[in-house]
């Protein structure tokens, strides 16, 4: 077998088949490179590979249709068959060496993953998962273009079967939608040769055992047919019995049954068990929250979707499918409004689009429009809308928590003191954490409600009045939890006596100044629009060290040494080379500062709590666009703290991409010019050479 193999692939090499294959292949592929990942900054190789899969159709039947064709056609074959190694090995042989051709390009298009490195947080696990996905799917052509090399004798015919069943494998899935929306036994088989679909599992970023398996069986099928076409080119039944083209032909069907009885057994395992997520956020998986409410669940829930099952949006389908193996109460249904078309009119006045989901537990129901599982963003390079976050398992996770509530907790927003009122974002944030918030004015209340689990104090510019003064402290004697956005002391319109009271409660106090940086890489263009350290606490999970707060005109927190009725955990501090400017803009101070905190003491049988941000911009929609998400986080944690719903803090938008890599104009010519043009002239001459060599011998 060795001795075919070497034979084979020198072959490949003393012709300009192998040399012409790599090059092309690194040419397209480099090309797709430099255009999407390089020029555009696409962090994540699956865009430059999905675009260049077409080439297989192309490629591949160059590499393969002289593999048995030219064999048979100059009688060499016979040579082979009569030399004592087994067809089998034969024909593993011929696919190994092609296979190898085909793995000198894929290692070249390994190291651009190092490369997009360099120019910023590339995706390199998805990269890589794409990669391989890559390689399965090229091998799946080359076996497919072995075997029919080994039905024909001419090398034309072989090439032009090649491309059209190629095509035929490309385009099964729209071929097989333009047979029939709904499916038959044709489209049946379309799908089982649909390579694309099964490469599109992994390109995304999942290592799927189901497809590994699908594409090692593709192959071994073919391999199998193959070498039965070499051994018997003419099936025939004997009358006297099985002749060994009949028996060629038994064995193929029983290996092909067998073949697909192994596919089905292995689609019928969860994909929680088949499917591991490679992606850095997780996005085809389910987080532990996520799966920690679901197993918990004691009431059934029915997910309706406004689609067909062949329509479905892939991404929010798969989390439907985890969803589904993840907890037994959860039953998804597909609700295509060509045959429902009223359907949702029982649950929402309005029109809603395909993919919408409506999530029921009982008489509680709620409705998810599919708008709402992704996020957009605005690319000023295109100017048109783009997905640019998931948030499908929070929208559930969030529907199927509220459905299966008996009731929702309640936070109150203070006012009547110039407080300032929430973004469309974080309204946003509080609806996903079933949380109901309602406004209260002390003036009119004979105390704090009862059903209060926290008071959001948001930059207020007046001072409290002793009635209000005296209802809160009333609150915080029997435990009560306090979330405060201080409001900057310049924008006061008094002084604010009683609420320094409020805040001494728990020994702590705004120190009057704006904090400023002196380091450079702790501010966002001006040295009061911090990028302050984010200490590590539950909440600031999912902040500290996976995101950053942006806080535009602070304040320093002081936290009273003597006061020995509180514990101050400190959450947001700034460098060590931070200072205060007074009004006039003189220094005051130097050193580091404390920006958010947290305080409790104990009272009673309970345990009061104060959460204190010394920023007035820090919770709004601007400040969080310049984090992505990181501001809004931090809010949410804040308002877990003091409720039962969990499930926004531990499920938050996913990003469906990494930030755009910024690669400089001679960095990328450089590249340009090493893989799209030194690299495929290099390959093609040393062709040309070695040609040119044997011509003169």
């Amino acid at each position: 077998m060795t001795a075919v193999y070497k034979r084979e692939l020198r072959s490949y090499f003393i012709t300009m088949t192998g040399w012409v294959f790599i090059a092309v292949n690194v040419f397209i592929t480099s090309l797709y490179f430099v255009s999407a990942n390089l020029a555009y900054g696409e962090p994540d190789l699956s865009y430059t590979l999905n675009s260049v899969i077409f080439m297989f159709i192309f490629t591949v039947p160059v590499l393969t249709m002289r593999s048995v064709a030219e064999e048979r056609k100059q009688k060499t074959d016979q040579l082979l068959l009569t030399s004592g190694v087994s067809v089998w090995r034969i024909v593993s042989a011929k696919y190994l060496a092609m296979l190898t051709v085909f793995l000198i390009p894929v290692i070249i298009f390994a190291i651009f993953p190092a490369i997009m490195s360099g120019f910023g947080n590339a995706a390199v696990s998805e990269s890589y998962c794409s990669l391989f996905s890559f390689f399965l799917l090229g091998a799946g052509c080359i076996a497919i273009g072995l075997l029919i090399s080994s039905l024909t004798e001419s090398l034309m015919v072989s090439a032009i079967l090649s491309i059209c069943v190629l095509f035929v494998v490309y385009q099964a899935r729209g071929i097989a939608y333009l047979i029939s929306s709904e499916g038959n036994l044709l489209t049946e088989i379309l799908g089982m040769a649909d390579l694309t679909g099964y490469y599109e599992r992994m390109s995304g970023g999942i290592l799927d055992l189901k497809a590994v398996v699908y594409f090692l069986s593709v192959i071994y099928i073919c391999l199998f047919i193959t070498v039965q076409m070499i051994r018997k080119r003419s099936y025939t039944v004997s009358k006297k019995g099985l002749a060994p083209g009949a028996y060629s032909i038994g064995m193929t069907v029983v290996m092909t049954a067998a073949v697909i009885l192994i596919n089905m057994s292995f689609a019928a395992i969860p994909d929680r068990y088949t499917q591991k997520d490679m992606t850095s956020n997780g996005i085809y998986s389910l987080t532990e929250a996520s799966e920690n409410v679901l197993k918990s669940l004691t009431k059934d829930v029915n997910i309706y979707v406004l689609n067909s099952e062949e329509g479905e949006d892939a991404l929010l389908g798969n989390t439907l499918d985890l969803m589904e193996e993840t907890s037994s109460r959860v039953k998804v249904e597909y609700r295509d409004p060509v045959e429902y078309p009223d359907f949702y009119k029982d649950y929402t006045d309005g029109n809603i689009s395909y993919n919408s989901l409506i999530i029921t537990c009982g008489d509680k129901y709620r409705v998810v429009d599919f708008a709402d599982c992704y996020e957009s963003s605005f690319d000023y390079s295109t100017f048109q809308q783009t997905a640019s976050g998931y948030d499908g398992e929070g929208q559930l996770i969030s529907a199927i928590d509220y459905v299966t509530r008996d009731s929702l907790d309640r936070i109150y927003i203070l006012t009547g003191h110039g407080e300032t009122g929430l973004g469309e974002t974080f309204s946003e944030a509080v609806t996903k954490a079933n949380v109901e918030w309602e406004e209260l004015n002390l003036a009119g209340a004979d105390t704090v409600p009862d059903d209060a689990k926290a008071i959001y104090i948001s930059t207020p510019t007046k001072d409290l009045t002793e009635d209000d003064m005296s209802k809160l402290e009333d609150y915080i004697d029997i435990g009560g939890k306090l979330i405060v956005q201080a409001a900057y002391i310049g924008d006061y319109e008094t002084d604010m006596p009683n609420f320094s009271r409020l805040l001494g409660e728990f020994g702590v106090s705004i120190e009057e100044g704006q904090v400023i940086e002196g380091d450079r890489d702790r501010y966002f263009q001006r040295p009061n629009y911090l990028l302050p350290t984010v200490m590590s606490d539950s909440l600031t999970e999912g902040v500290y060290d996976e995101s950053y707060v942006f806080m535009p005109i602070s304040q320093s927190i002081v936290i009273d040494e003597d006061y020995e009725g509180a514990n101050v955990t400190v959450l947001i501090k700034t460098g060590d080379n931070a200072s205060i400017l007074n009004s006039e803009g003189a220094v005051i101070k130097e050193g580091s500062f404390n920006l958010g905190i947290r305080s409790s003491k104990t009272v009673g049988d309970g345990e009061a709590e104060l959460l204190l941000y010394s920023c007035q911009n820090i919770f709004t929609d601007s400040a969080d666009s310049m984090t992505t998400g990181g501001n809004l986080r931090l809010f949410t944690n804040a308002i877990g703290r003091f409720t039962d719903s969990k499930s926004n803090i531990s499920v938050p938008v996913k990003k469906l991409s990494g930030d755009y890599l910024m690669v400089d104009q001679g960095a990328r010519l450089n590249i340009t010019l090493c893989f799209t043009v030194i690299l495929p002239v290099v390959f093609l001459a040393s062709g040309f050479v070695i040609m040119y060599r044997r011509r003169k011998r």
